[in-house]
């Protein structure tokens, strides 16, 4: 089975456009909807790292801190890539797989209720 062409690509991250210089109600139409992509990336990924401190233990951030303890200019990928590298280790991920696949091997029971498999 062959996937699709960048599927797998990272989603780019929109930039700031600058102030309005367009002639056209095209051009003013493009420039509001790139500014409501960014508006909208920057407050999901506040709120994204909101959540992350209060599930995650404040001594999990102290690296990315800075001397106030604000976490600035770092995107929630990079503070679950940091915390990721920081805390798990290779076997935690081997020993992980190993769990999930042994779940998956679940012997088929035809008089099984279907809510069984779904797990």
């Amino acid at each position: 089975m062959k996937c699709k062409a960048g599927v797998t690509d990272a989603v780019p991250i929109p930039e700031k456009p600058e102030a309005f210089a367009g002639t056209t109600a095209a051009d003013k139409f493009i420039h509001k909807e790139s500014l409501k992509k960014y508006n909208d990336y920057k407050t999901h990924a506040n709120g994204a790292i909101k959540m992350l401190k209060y599930i995650l233990e404040d001594s999990c951030f102290l690296d990315l801190e800075d001397d106030q303890g604000q976490m600035i200019g770092k995107t929630p990928h990079e503070i679950l890539r940091h915390i990721s590298d920081a805390n798990i280790t290779p076997e935690d991920y081997d020993d992980e797989i190993l769990t999930v696949e042994e779940g998956m091997r679940t012997a088929y029971d035809p008089s099984e209720q279907p809510q069984a498999y779904f797990k």
